[in-house]
């Protein structure tokens, strides 16, 4: 039976692994042939499943014992594999590792890398799982060995290989990070503060104390911008998450945690060096402004806001000078080292070997080539070599080349000692003239508002909010959800970088003094942004005008963008040397004609009126007017401020230019004449002459309506908003004024009288008139008698509306019957003698061309027959009083009884 017994677990310890390599589970196979969910399948079919799923093949002699075992007593030839899944089930707890045994010695470890761990804020399961593909929980011990935080000051290589051994899977050989980290976190760090102190005492290095004040932070601080400039990290990215509010200020403990992931392995810090910096930018409340920091190790070799400052010095490390160095060994191996290195060159050099940087470059184990290889590597690259080389002589070559983490071999630096074809890092001479600036930033000036001049602030302010029309609400009410007119400190100074967006940066002395002087008295904290705005938009008008009608608002046109700064004065001599300068360039631009402006126009780019000091010396330049240094300095501080060169005004004053009148106070006087007028019309309407007759006034309006196609409704329509039909005389009499049909007051008068309402005599029928005006276009109703003929209204000519007195009327009639008679004799076509006068083809032409085609003619030489032609057809175009000639040529051939076409 134990035998059996035997055989039986063996074969199943064979699927058992086969299973756990697919990860599959083993009862899931089987219902695939089981659809009755009987627990049973014939032997047939375990076998094809034993075999096809888990790739294990039965022999006869265990499928006999598998059959003896779990074969079913009520059906012959049946397997019951529920069976046969439980005893897997037991086999693999039976199979699975007994729990590791910590031992003394492996317990205070534990504690040590809890108290390091905690402090540097590392998670131990994160540093494995990148191995773990398939989250099992083991790693290899090459991978253990590569993952494993590197703290040399902590643990030394004996502790760590009892780690090792202590959580060795005994059966796969593998080692357990899992319950590593479980035990890891078992361990607390609020236990007895005996416990702690004796947990402090264990550690090898000291425990945190205040930075060594003879430690220089400019010397870490180098160290570290090095570090981050060669290895391209963004420094930012491991401290946002700590920011929450991106405030730009985390705790000491998480800039220290930050601190030391940005180093790794590369650049170790001590406890007293990640101290020293964090204290370094500190701030009052006893936080790390972390942006300072990180400021200062983005800008490394560089000069931040360069393109604002293109002549600034950069500095530049020398070729080779960010290079990886080798190490400096004792004067005993390095003789042994340049020994090795002698014969290998040797060995080279004889057998001509020219590739030998792609040899070590197969074994590069990083994906983004990262120039080393393990030293286990190197030492199976050496043996390539053929050289007898003692285990002394490659581990003095492995610590000579090796990277400062201590685990890699720097294989370029290697290979350029032994082969003198190949070159991989080129260190030249130094020959910069100035030294590197030192890489230290300056520590953020602490606030001093009681030194801020706040009118003189206000001042500056309003000037930016006048000239460039800012709406200074915009920027607060969006914080200030409840309306209140108060927000918070942090939030007004957020609004106010908003306002000022690409001008003036306010330093963070003059935020703060803002702040105290807006302060909220109700709510501490608080800054009433309301009565900054007020304060702020004074400057362009004065609030609540409507209740201050008499009020008077200053002019501000004054105001410009350094109309604050009054400090700035100029002496005479100075000014006498510009004046010259500028007197001398007005010459030599009157001399030769240039254009002065669309030179500094490329360099304005936003139209702002500045240009830098450069371009403004590059500018005359390019023009050719030349000048000292002088007379420059004296132009640049009489046209200069602190945003550049107004050369708007400078080429007022040097070239000016003749403008064009302001036209507000013509356009001013002709609106004020026209108001009088306005205000005169009722005079002027009472002395013109008018129709006498409401039938006139009515022929009168019809032929206006007629002529420019005017809808008299739609000005009734507004004043009657019942629909009634009716509407006020006075709002009869303003209706009609705006229509335009140009009425005197005695015709809208008779027009009111004669469609006076019966109800009131304050009431006029309007639809009635409006009812007769509309009846020239159609007849109202014209669907309720279909068979009315309608007659087109048509305008009496304006010429025949001339009435003559009689005598003038026997001179008109003798006239024409002579020229009458003239024409018919003559045969005489009277259009083209006018036509050629009337260039606008409108049937007209003037009193002096009427009088000139007749006297050429010789028709007409009395100039009371003239006067009586004139009069009859006399019509008005355009404002003025011209013949109709039209009418006149056509009354004369039907005087003569001539067709006008012959």
């Amino acid at each position: 039976m134990a035998a059996l017994v035997h055989q039986r677990t063996s074969l199943q310890k064979k699927i058992h692994h086969a299973a756990q390599n697919k990860r599959v589970r083993f009862n899931e196979f089987f219902k695939d042939f089981d659809r009755l969910r009987t627990g049973e399948i014939t032997e047939s079919q375990f076998k094809r499943c034993i075999n096809q799923s888990f790739g294990v093949t039965v022999s006869e002699n265990d499928f006999n014992q598998i059959k003896e075992a779990y074969g079913s007593a009520k059906n012959i030839g049946m397997i019951n594999y529920r069976e046969f899944v439980n005893g897997l089930h037991e086999n693999e707890r039976s199979f699975s590792r007994k729990a590791p045994v910590v031992t003394e010695n492996v317990n205070q470890i534990l504690k040590k890398l809890k108290s390091h761990f905690h402090f540097r804020g590392i998670i131990l399961s994160d540093c494995f799982e990148d191995f773990d593909k398939t989250n099992s929980g083991l790693v290899t011990e090459s991978q253990f060995w590569r993952c494993f935080p590197s703290i040399p000051d902590v643990l030394t290589h004996a502790e760590i290989s009892d780690i090792i051994q202590t959580y060795r899977h005994r059966n796969t050989n593998l080692i357990s990070y899992s319950k590593f980290h479980q035990d890891l976190d078992k361990i607390s760090l609020s236990g007895e503060k005996s416990e702690l102190r004796q947990l402090h005492t264990l550690v090898p290095t000291p425990p945190p104390v205040s930075p060594d004040p003879q430690l220089p932070v400019q010397k870490v601080l180098d160290k570290v911008q090095l570090h981050v400039y060669k290895d391209g990290i963004r420094t930012t990215e491991f401290f946002i998450d700590h920011d929450k509010l991106r405030s730009g200020f985390i705790t000491k403990n998480q800039f220290i945690i930050g601190l030391n992931l940005i180093c790794g392995n590369r650049c170790p810090l001590t406890r007293e060096e990640g101290d020293k910096i964090a204290d370094h930018y500190i701030a009052s409340d006893g936080r790390v402004c972390y942006r300072d920091f990180c400021f200062l190790m983005e800008n490394a070799f560089n000069v931040p806001h360069l393109e604002k400052n293109p002549t600034a010095t950069v500095y530049r490390p020398h070729t080779g000078a960010l290079a990886h160095t080798v190490h400096k060994l004792d004067p005993e191996d390095e003789a042994q080292v340049e020994k090795v290195l002698d014969i290998l060159r040797d060995y080279v050099t004889r057998r001509r070997i020219t590739m030998l940087y792609p040899f070590f470059k197969d074994f590069d184990r990083g994906k983004l080539f990262s120039r080393g290889v393990t030293k286990a590597q190197f030492r199976r690259l050496l043996n390539f070599f053929d050289v007898d080389l003692t285990d002394k002589d490659c581990e003095l070559i492995c610590k000579k080349f090796e990277e400062p983490n201590g685990t890699d071999v720097n294989y370029p630096a290697f290979v350029q000692a032994i082969d003198k074809d190949y070159q991989d890092t080129h260190v030249s001479e130094d020959k910069t003239t100035h030294p590197r600036p030192p890489s230290l930033a300056p520590l953020s000036p602490k606030l001093s508002p009681h030194l801020v001049d706040i009118q003189k602030l206000i001042h500056r302010l309003q000037c930016e909010v006048k000239v460039y029309r800012v709406r200074v609400c915009e920027h607060f009410k969006d914080f200030d959800g409840l309306k209140s007119g108060s927000i918070s400190k942090s939030l007004f100074k957020r609004g106010l970088a908003s306002m000022q967006g690409n001008h003036y940066n306010l330093t963070r002395s003059e935020l703060e003094a803002l702040s105290i002087y807006y302060t909220d008295p109700k709510t501490k904290g608080n800054v009433r942004w309301s009565d900054f705005e007020r304060d702020m938009e004074r400057v362009i008008t004065e609030r609540n005008l409507e209740k201050k009608p008499d009020f008077r608002v200053r002019s501000n046109d004054h105001i410009t963008l350094n109309s604050w700064n009054t400090e700035t004065e100029i002496s005479e001599e100075v000014k006498a040397r510009g004046e010259k300068a500028i007197t001398r360039m007005r010459e030599e631009i009157a001399q030769r004609r240039i254009m002065t402006k669309p030179c500094f126009h490329d360099f304005d780019r936003h139209n702002c009126g500045y240009v830098s000091r450069n371009q403004f010396a590059q500018g005359l330049s390019y023009l050719g007017l030349e000048s000292t240094e002088a007379e420059r300095e004296a132009i640049n501080a009489m046209y200069g401020d602190a945003k550049g060169i107004n050369y708007h005004i400078f080429f007022k004053d040097l070239d000016p230019v003749e403008c064009e009148p302001r036209k507000y106070e013509r356009n001013l006087s002709e609106m004020v004449r026209y108001i009088n007028f306005r205000e005169t019309g009722t005079e002027r309407l009472l002395k013109k002459d008018g129709c006498k007759t409401v039938e006139a006034v009515i022929e009168k309006i019809k032929e206006t309506v007629m002529k420019r196609r005017i809808r008299l409704l739609e000005f009734f329509k507004d004043y009657d908003k019942l629909k009634s039909g009716r509407i006020l005389k006075s709002n009869f009499k303003r209706a009609l004024d705006l229509s335009g049909l140009n009425l005197t007051v005695d015709e809208i008068d008779l027009l009111a009288k004669r469609y006076q309402s019966d109800k009131g005599q304050d009431c006029v029928f309007y639809h009635h008139f409006n009812d007769e005006i509309e009846s020239i276009f159609t007849v109202k109703e014209l669907e309720k008698s279909p068979t009315a003929q309608v007659v087109q209204y048509k305008i009496m000519p304006a010429w025949l509306k001339n009435n003559l007195s009689k005598p003038i009327q026997e001179v008109y009639n003798s006239a024409m019957e002579h020229l009458a008679r003239f024409v018919k004799t003559r045969r005489m076509q009277l259009y083209p003698m006018f036509e050629d006068y009337d260039k606008c083809r409108n049937g007209t032409v003037t009193y002096s061309q009427f009088r000139r085609v007749l006297s050429i003619l010789s028709l007409i030489a009395d100039e009371v027959e003239f006067h009586a032609l004139e009069k009859q057809y006399k019509v008005n175009v355009g404002g003025m009083n011209v013949f109709n000639y039209l009418a006149f040529c056509d009354d004369i051939y039907e005087i003569a009884k001539l067709n006008k076409l012959d």
